[in-house]
């Protein structure tokens, strides 16, 4: 399939996608991220003197109702609208 016939997954899609890799940084498996859950899944995507103010960064911008947790919805919504950027 060519890059121009690609379709755009749906949520339900999306949702059963990244669910597993939501689940694996999940470590205390109660279904949500806190902040150090998320810190320690994305170290290494930056150099290490930028990890706490990119991870605070990220996690502000999807934890959208505020409340110190990331839901996986709120992760899906986050990746999607990541993924719109790149689009």
């Amino acid at each position: 399939m060519s890059e121009s016939n690609r379709q755009i997954p749906s949520r339900a899609e999306l949702r059963a996608h990244l669910s597993p890799d939501f689940d694996m940084m999940d470590t205390d498996n109660d279904g949500r991220l806190d902040f150090d859950e998320f810190k320690q899944a994305i170290r290494g995507a930056v150099p290490e003197e930028h990890q706490d103010a990119f991870a605070r960064m990220m996690f502000s911008e999807i934890d959208t109702n505020a409340d110190e947790k990331i839901s996986l919805d709120e992760f899906v919504d986050g990746y999607t609208e990541w993924m719109m950027t790149k689009i």
